[in-house]
């Protein structure tokens, strides 16, 4: 199991703010975007007097998400560097009238209006595409498809969603605290049932934490698996993912993905013999291939993969981004 990187010593405020996204606590890249706005927000009404300490601790923050987060999420990687890049040169070298929580906020102000508008897009584009379709399976959580899902639930109260419980994160029960006042009908099941899900469903559809220049996404494991039972059974695989989670620079296999310990996730520790070796290490992410999802529906609307490269490089100049900084 991969050891994380101690976290940056911040203000109190931010520093906990911090610790709920590597904690978990906080799931889903655009709801951890919003979380370490409020941490930059907090560093610089903390530390105004002092903007070079500052801009030391803002680059030790997306330094420490870039190198843990940022290792799955190319989106937070994109996002922060939005926030952060902007104010960093001004604050490493202030003038007399310059006020550092201006320099962040306005930014981060500016960058949270501007993933709500992409978001609402978003929604609406899915919302339209999957109106038709009676029973959606989901996998695994994102926030994103949790509200698409709550806007399909309103118009169609005989809405059946399947479910399947991924096991690595239990990224499958975090969708009934978000759907606990909706009159929709839920199936869960495990995700080794993923492939008998698929079966009875019309579409499935799923977040991504990184789409990749070729238009394929990397996503919690078990997604690649979904998108080759998606198309051996004709099922359409859509993914929900803003543009802003493109990392133009990897293909296939490209990205490393952090390892996770199945067996710290147990309730009860494995009991083996004394000469028997247990390792329970396994990726976070796998890659589902272009050639099995159906269409990325983006802010720009439902889009072939092989259109996500030239959509992110003109829309958002992702190329810019180099998402490297240590």
């Amino acid at each position: 199991m991969t050891v994380a990187p101690p976290a940056p010593v911040l203000p109190p405020a931010a520093a906990e703010l911090l610790r709920s996204v590597d904690d978990g606590s906080i799931l889903g890249a655009t709801r951890q975007l919003f979380v370490l706005g409020d941490a930059l927000i907090d560093m610089a009404v903390e530390l105004r007097s002092d903007p070079r300490r500052l801009a030391t601790d803002v680059e030790a923050l997306v330094g420490h998400v870039v190198r843990t987060r940022g290792a799955s999420s190319q989106a937070v990687v994109n996002g922060l560097d939005r926030m952060t890049r902007p104010a960093l040169q001004s604050l490493r070298e202030p003038s007399d009238d310059a006020d550092p929580i201006e320099l962040l906020q306005g930014p981060v102000r500016a960058f949270r209006e501007e993933l709500t508008s992409w978001l609402a897009s978003l929604r609406r584009h899915a919302t339209s595409l999957l109106a038709d379709h009676r029973s959606i399976l989901a996998y695994d959580y994102s926030s994103t498809v949790a509200k698409v899902v709550a806007d399909l639930a309103i118009v169609d109260p005989h809405l059946t969603v399947y479910v399947p419980e991924a096991r690595s994160l239990d990224g499958g029960r975090k969708y009934l605290a978000d759907w606990e006042d909706l009159d929709l009908d839920v199936k869960l099941v495990p995700d080794a049932a993923l492939g008998w899900a698929v079966d009875r469903c019309d579409v499935a559809v799923v977040g991504a934490e990184t789409l990749s220049a070729s238009g394929g996404c990397y996503n919690t494991i078990g997604t690649s698996l979904l998108a080759r039972e998606s198309t051996r059974s004709g099922t359409p695989l859509y993914v929900l993912s803003v543009l802003l989670k493109t990392d133009l620079r990897a293909h296939e296999g490209e990205r490393p993905s952090p390892m996770l310990d199945f067996l710290a996730r147990l309730d009860a520790p494995i009991s083996a013999g004394s000469s028997i070796t247990v390792d329970g290490t396994f990726p976070d992410l796998d890659y589902a291939d272009p050639d099995d999802i159906r269409a990325i529906v983006t802010e720009r609307g439902a889009v072939s993969p092989d259109e996500v490269r030239a959509l992110a490089t003109s829309e958002l100049a992702l190329d810019e981004i180099g998402g490297d900084r240590d």
